[in-house]
């Protein structure tokens, strides 16, 4: 498939580039990136135990997410994946 990058050609900042690229492959990278760090930031928690270490990440990636929309890096409906595993973690956590 062929994607239309002169935005991201033409752009003269970092962020103008990000901003084009993600925006021709639908917020993909940006949904990857954060995929990846909540990976990461999973094994760094992990010694807590896998509730609790997937409870600090999803939060995070959460957060991080929000902030990820309001640039507009991220589609509306990714900021829900974050948040589904958050609910869910808390409620696991609660009923421990």
């Amino acid at each position: 498939m062929v994607y239309n990058l002169t935005t991201a050609s033409n752009s003269t900042s970092l962020y103008a580039m990000s901003h084009g690229v993600n925006d021709a492959l639908s917020g993909w990278p940006m949904m990857l990136v954060l995929i990846s760090f909540f990976i990461v930031l999973l094994a760094m928690f992990m010694y807590r135990g896998f509730i609790n270490a997937t409870l600090a990440s999803s939060f995070i990636i959460t957060l991080l997410t929000g902030i990820s929309w309001t640039l507009g890096f991220v589609n509306f409906y990714f900021i829900f994946l974050p948040l589904i595993v958050l609910i869910v973690s808390v409620i696991i956590k609660m009923l421990e």
